[in-house]
């Protein structure tokens, strides 16, 4: 890594906890921000609740190659979608999105806001149902996921702010929380081991689900 990098990298988590403490002051100032109520949890296209099959039919979130295709964990052919023993006693299936090419499949990227890179998108699925969303997003995307959440959901009901462990040493890291009738989202920033931000979207049925899906705290 060459020192600009590393500079670069160790000054943003600094930054980034102070601009969502004036996101939060601004916010109080200008009085509360009213998300609907029965706001549904929607990520890119894929609505927490839908069935598999719904979610089989719907199209790959951006632009991409006619070769991408999903692809589940209980597929025969499916590759590199593993799952807890945990996870397979529950009956939980996850999807993603792969470029098939012949017999050989490679992983997708996909964009945020049509803007930030966005990797690792997965869909959980518990009875049959989509019960979590997660991915994570390029660092420079922390303010127009800040501005959607907020948008859709009102003002995060939680925010932590802790340390963690990255291949720099420790930073500073926040956690935010958004709650609505039908679930949770949870935005971690920053994550390993790409220095990414973590989100995870939680259906409320999952929240008491015995096969506990993970948190993006990691």
């Amino acid at each position: 890594m060459n020192r600009s990098n590393l500079n670069d990298r160790l000054r943003r988590p600094v930054a980034r906890p102070f601009i969502a403490s004036l996101l939060v002051a601004a916010a109080c100032l200008a009085g509360p921000v009213r998300a609907s109520p029965a706001a549904e949890i929607v990520f890119e296209g894929a609505r927490l609740g839908i069935s598999q099959a719904e979610w089989n039919a719907l199209p790959p979130p951006g632009k991409l190659s006619p070769h991408t295709k999903p692809t589940c964990s209980n597929d025969p052919d499916a590759a590199g979608l593993t799952l807890t023993a945990a996870e397979r006693s529950a009956g939980v299936v996850v999807c993603a999105y792969v470029d098939a090419w012949g017999k050989l499949s490679l992983p997708v990227g996909f964009t945020f806001d049509q803007k930030y890179q966005l990797d690792h998108l997965r869909y959980w699925f518990a009875g049959g149902r989509l019960t979590q969303i997660r991915a994570d997003v390029a660092l420079d995307g922390f303010d127009a996921l800040i501005g959607d959440f907020t948008r859709l959901y009102g003002p995060a009901a939680r925010l932590v702010r802790d340390k963690v462990m990255m291949e720099v040493g420790p930073e500073p890291r926040i956690t935010e929380f958004w709650t609505t009738p039908h679930g949770s989202i949870e935005l971690v920033d920053p994550v390993e081991p790409a220095n990414e931000i973590g989100l995870r979207f939680t259906s409320l049925s999952a929240n008491a689900a015995p096969h506990a899906l993970e948190s993006a705290r990691r």
